[in-house]
């Protein structure tokens, strides 16, 4: 289970939002058909490196995060309670396009 400040996030709740995901739900059609012209164009630069593992999408170790999910995800980096030390490693754990700029946009002014 992934633990988070707001909520905890269980396998299965991620499994289902990958697959409400229209983006992910394609990629995923995508590689169950083995056909790399679905890829949507956000995720073909790393088309090689998909791969689909007890219902999760995976670049290589990294999961793939679904739009719903990120804002938490978000929340986890940037989180200050008791546990955030241990939590900074969930963003290390995942991928989405442009996840680098969307965590530095939402991290906290000093």
């Amino acid at each position: 289970m992934l633990k988070g400040e707001q909520t905890d996030i269980s396998l299965r709740i991620f499994i289902e939002e990958t697959d409400r995901d229209p983006e992910l739900h394609l990629l995923k059609q995508a590689i169950l058909d083995n056909n790399r012209k679905q890829n949507p164009a956000a995720y073909r630069l790393y088309e090689n490196d998909f791969k689909f593992s007890t219902g999760l999408l995976m670049i290589g170790d990294l999961i793939l995060v679904p739009k719903t999910l990120r804002e938490w995800i978000k929340q986890v980096a940037h989180g200050d309670h008791a546990s955030a030390h241990k939590m900074m490693e969930i963003p290390e754990m995942v991928h989405w396009p442009a996840k680098k700029a969307d965590l530095e946009k939402s991290k906290p002014t000093v």
